[in-house]
């Protein structure tokens, strides 16, 4: 495994009725304490490089400074989506990370494959 990349920010599809698969991009930094996002993984290439452990992606915990919950690939009715490890605890949940930046979108390596 090589680098270790956070997640900070995150896309939404325009229409999310389904919280499991409302994500399209998650914007990542290689620091946790990062205020701009450098790369931009779409949610296919995140769960690839999970699937693959190419690369740690992690989220800090909000409530608990310095504390990694890591990401991983979940399932429901049979979509596969980026989750984490403790989704279930409110501010680990990727759908609270902000959302990504007009200057973000633009500036950002992005990753759709």
């Amino acid at each position: 495994m090589s680098a270790k990349l956070y997640a900070i920010a995150i896309d939404k599809h325009p229409s999310h009725e389904d919280q499991h698969t409302a994500i399209r991009f998650i914007g990542f930094a290689s620091t946790g304490d990062a205020a701009v996002v450098e790369y931009i993984y779409s949610v296919d290439h995140a769960l690839r490089i999970l699937d693959e452990r190419s690369e740690q992606l992690v989220s800090l915990d909000p409530d608990r400074p310095g504390t990694e919950v890591t990401l991983k690939p979940g399932v429901h009715e049979g979509k596969r989506f980026v989750t984490t490890e403790a989704d279930k605890d409110l501010p680990n949940n990727l759908l609270k990370k902000r959302d990504l930046t007009a200057s973000e979108k633009v500036n950002a390596a992005r990753k759709d494959a």
